[in-house]
């Protein structure tokens, strides 16, 4: 796990996405996230011939019509102009839709994008939370993050409590580690600081800090505003 400590993080993050994407030999998904990891959108700058073969989507999502609290509606109304000229898959949430079956609509339109392009490039932006959760993947008793997110699905919903808002959706933990290639973390703000240094020096089961994905990475970066000695 490489830590970059940067003035510009947003910036930097950007232009690495930016890299990495133009560098992979074919077709890339590139998994976004909300919060404030989506301030690095408007940093990747890709010409149009890379636009072409990469699709972005959200990594883990708020299953929520409300504009104020989709991850996907916020990426629309942030930056429009990055949605309109690059190929975003739409994880609003439809009209009458359960969360499950917002859950197996998103399970479904990732296997079609492996299936269409079998050596695709998976790159995941993920943030961090200071309970350790990340992409939509929370701490929790054992039996029941288990339950939530199993191992047969690449895309489950989740339930979560405490939060403003406990109905979410994400990629899954075996997915995550059998098909992406590459995690980039973006972790700014001095209350990162205490949850990144856990993240580096503990070693903790999933299930108690699913940000440990992270770490078992075989390739992943971190870009932080926070010294963090290594």
């Amino acid at each position: 796990m490489e830590i970059n400590t940067a003035g510009n993080p947003a910036q930097e993050t950007g232009e690495y996405l930016t890299k990495q994407i133009t560098n992979a030999p074919g077709a890339v998904l590139c998994l976004l996230s909300g919060g404030s990891a989506l301030s690095a959108i408007e940093h990747i700058q890709l010409d149009e011939q890379t636009k072409r073969r990469t699709i972005f989507m959200m990594g883990d999502e708020r299953w929520s019509r409300e504009e104020s609290e989709n991850n996907y509606l916020q990426l629309k109304q942030l930056y429009p102009d990055f949605v309109t000229a690059h190929t975003v898959v739409d994880t609003s949430v439809q009209e009458s839709e359960s969360q499950d079956n917002f859950a197996a609509r998103i399970h479904s339109t990732i296997e079609v994008t492996l299936s269409e392009h079998p050596n695709i490039f998976v790159i995941s932006l993920v943030g961090i939370g200071e309970d350790g959760h990340t992409n939509g993947i929370f701490p929790m008793d054992k039996e029941l993050f288990r339950e939530t997110y199993p191992t047969d699905t690449n895309y489950t919903s989740v339930i979560t409590s405490g939060l403003s808002l406990n109905f979410r959706a994400s990629v899954t933990p075996t997915w995550i580690a059998n098909n992406v290639d590459e995690i980039v973390l973006y972790a700014v703000g001095e209350n990162k600081k205490t949850v990144l240094k856990s993240l580096i020096y503990e070693t903790k089961e999933l299930y108690e800090m699913p940000a440990q994905l992270i770490k078992l990475h075989p390739n992943a970066t971190v870009f932080t505003d926070q010294e963090i000695a290594v």
